[in-house]
């Protein structure tokens, strides 16, 4: 029954495979965007990545403003679909 358009910013250079979380989160949205990670990072051959594609990349996720201040359902894919 309708829902809420979730913006994420999200950008990729060259590194040494730092996470960076920006913008208006909260403690469970913070999580989210390392289950993400985590996410791909364990699934990288079933995106067609190198096994380590991660160790010479910094990811920057930003979120200017979160919509929601609780969820019971985490944008965990939201996020992980944002780095892909």
């Amino acid at each position: 029954m309708g829902g809420q358009i979730l913006t994420v910013e999200c950008t990729l250079m060259e590194g040494k495979g730092k996470l960076t979380i920006t913008g208006k989160l909260g403690d469970v949205m913070q999580e989210s965007a390392q289950a993400a990670m985590s996410y791909i990072r364990s699934r990288a051959h079933m995106f067609g990545l190198p096994r380590d594609f991660y160790r010479n990349l910094d990811v920057h996720i930003h979120v200017p403003r979160a919509l929601f201040p609780r969820t019971d359902h985490p944008p965990v894919f939201t996020l992980a679909t944002t780095i892909l």
